[in-house]
């Protein structure tokens, strides 16, 4: 049986610090993407029949915002996993 120490006994300082940033955007993406879910629900609960049309249309382009952000920040931090580990 191999130690796990062994695979990343060559690292050096940089290699070590790239790896930290691509762990650390592992988890914000991995943080972003309930987080999409829980959006997706909120635009299930604008449709409700109590609502207004121009409510409906208000929170419908706040929540269009919400997913363009959630997005984007999902592309950036995913890149930088994949690119960093």
């Amino acid at each position: 049986m191999i130690a796990f120490s062994t695979f990343f006994r060559y690292l050096t300082l940089a290699d070590k610090f790239l790896i930290g940033i691509g762990s650390i955007s592992a988890i914000i993406a991995g943080c972003l993407m309930p987080s999409m879910s829980i959006v997706m629900g909120e635009i299930t609960n604008t449709f409700d029949p109590d609502n207004t049309a121009d409510e409906i249309k208000d929170t419908m382009g706040t929540l269009a915002g919400y997913i363009s952000l959630i997005g984007l920040g999902l592309w950036i931090f995913g890149y930088m996993y994949y690119a960093f580990w």
